[in-house]
């Protein structure tokens, strides 16, 4: 544990008194290289070489024509057309029958609810039934994963 003064207080006011003392300037921690003149202007070393300046080539040099802007360049600007996508594959039977039952049973019994219709039970609860066996179905096949997880749309993931 580091030493601690007897007197917190005492030791704070030496800190304070020193704040604006000189510091001693022989005692930097970097290279004598590395030092600067006290008025800002550095002097210039030896060692360093300006390069030499070159006009460049007149081809590359500006001229009164924009090669990019030009006519051809207009009509021919690489407008990009995406290929057709593929057609939508076609679900299984009793995946298209599983998500008929979740969409369309609730669908008629809002409807048979709304206008006061009286149905018999039974359709009633195949209905209900459907319904349920088609979340169940559908929770049931899900997949864990992506289908394919190297492929390059996986998303953000974290």
């Amino acid at each position: 544990m580091p030493d601690r003064p007897e007197n917190v207080d005492e030791a704070f006011a030496r800190l304070v008194a020193g704040f604006h003392a000189p510091t001693e300037r022989s005692a930097n921690p970097w290279p004598e290289a590395e030092n600067v003149s006290d008025d800002g202007d550095e002097v210039p070393d030896d060692d360093l070489q300006t390069p030499a300046v070159t006009t460049p080539p007149v081809a590359a040099r500006e001229s009164g024509v924009d090669r990019l802007d030009t006519d051809a360049t207009w009509e021919d600007e690489g407008h990009f057309v995406p290929p057709d996508p593929p057609p939508i594959p076609r679900p299984a039977p009793i995946r298209l029958a599983a998500w008929l039952a979740v969409l369309v049973g609730p669908v008629l019994m809002t409807v048979v609810a709304a206008l006061g219709w009286q149905v018999p039970a039974l359709v009633t609860t195949g209905l209900v039934v459907g319904f349920v066996s088609g979340v169940v179905y559908l929770i049931a096949t899900m997949g864990d994963g992506p289908r394919d997880p190297y492929g390059p749309d996986n998303g953000a993931v974290v």
